[in-house]
């Protein structure tokens, strides 16, 4: 079989879904990716597959060219011809259902990998796109042979409340797993008890809460901790296609205020994760965050907002802390209760690497992702 995934992103595929990628191939089937051209492809021609480049726009917001982009990708689908195709992100979804229709591409599957600015805006404009996308959606996720996948129960009780695909068609899988080999306890760095390092770990995006952070930080650092010294880290990349995306100089603001030392995102999570003793991510709304998983897997205890995703996986007073989604008082009470309490942080980061043990192990969501490819009607292993 010929398997075609599109998402727009390369990052996505290639930090999220190369252990799909490479199952599939190992299984004796061709795989074909779509996606930007950017730096993830030579990681991405690695795992065997073939590589398509798909110029997009990651706003939008010309109408010309996200028709040419369209036109493109169905031309693309009707060369490849795939037996199946997976689509990731609502962007991905919606292009990626439209053309595997003008295609004739009937194995369709569409990953919800969270709902992101486009459902946490409160702006009138975005809400009208909101409705545009529900309408557009309800008609693309429909046919025999087409499955809908989410990452957390909200998401699923979403879209099944606006009616946009049948209860019998969608999946609940919890991310898309992972390596509990790699991501383990052993790689943490030893350290003075009195040394404590809080980071965050994400894009910077105003919706993943990185001013809350701060502020936090800011916050916390103003408590007495004569006998703990507090470091507080932030570790990302600008999104400057996401409408969330902090601007250059609000960051130079936020460098200024010296609570949080800034750095550019790794090639290596496992370098930050090694010095980490709290994980925070106060965001808006997530699928299911990789890196409370990450966190988790490696033992370390985390701080993160109640929203979609985060509660997800946090279970509050047993793995972690959740806090209300902007409530920076409430946050940097929870950061400080980790800095100051050894033993609980270790409480924590033991039930954190246990809950995905038991759940979101990456050999566990490889198989329940290959068994929603076998509903599909005419596929074959």
């Amino acid at each position: 079989m010929k398997y075609l995934l599109f998402a727009n992103t390369g990052w996505y595929l290639a930090n999220f879904r190369l252990p799909l990628i490479k199952a599939i191939i190992k299984d004796g089937h061709q795989v074909v990716l779509v996606a930007p051209p950017g730096i993830y492809h030579d990681r991405l021609i690695e795992s065997g597959a073939i590589m398509r480049t798909l110029k997009i726009s990651r706003r939008g917001a010309n109408p010309l060219f996200e028709f040419r982009t369209i036109l493109q990708l169905i031309r693309i689908y009707k060369q490849e011809k795939p037996d199946l195709c997976h689509h990731f992100t609502v962007k991905g979804i919606l292009y990626g259902s439209f053309a595997a229709i003008v295609s004739r591409v009937s194995r369709r599957v569409n990953s919800f990998t969270g709902l992101g600015y486009l459902f946490t805006s409160g702006q009138k404009s975005v809400r009208l796109l909101r409705y545009v996308i529900w309408v557009c959606l309800r008609i693309l996720l429909s046919g025999p042979n087409v499955r809908v996948i989410v990452q957390n129960k909200d998401d699923e009780a979403l879209l099944l409340g606006k009616r946009l695909v049948d209860r019998k068609k969608l999946f609940l899988i919890s991310g898309s797993g992972i390596n509990l080999d790699r991501f383990h306890p052993r790689i943490r760095e030893s350290k003075p008890r009195s040394e404590v390092t809080v980071l965050m770990a994400s894009r910077l995006l105003a919706d993943k809460g990185v001013f809350e952070f701060c502020e936090a930080a800011r916050i916390v650092g103003g408590y007495d901790q004569t006998e703990l010294k507090a470091k507080f880290l932030l570790a990302g990349s600008s999104d400057t296609g996401n409408p969330s995306a902090i601007s250059p100089r609000k960051l130079d603001d936020l460098k200024r205020q010296g609570s949080v030392e800034i750095i550019d995102a790794v090639d290596n999570i496992l370098d930050l994760l090694a010095i980490a003793d709290v994980v925070v991510l106060p965001s808006y709304r997530e699928g299911l965050p990789r890196i409370l998983l990450e966190a988790f897997s490696c033992g370390i205890p985390v701080v993160a907002t109640d929203v979609p995703g985060c509660r997800e996986l946090v279970q509050h007073g047993g793995n972690g802390f959740l806090v209300e989604k902007g409530n920076v008082e409430e946050l940097a009470r929870a950061m400080n209760a980790l800095i100051q309490d050894v033993d609980l942080r270790e409480k924590f980061g033991i039930a954190g690497r246990e809950t995905v043990k038991n759940k979101y192990d990456e050999h566990t969501i490889l198989a329940q992702t290959k068994s929603v490819y076998s509903t599909l009607a005419g596929y074959s292993e």
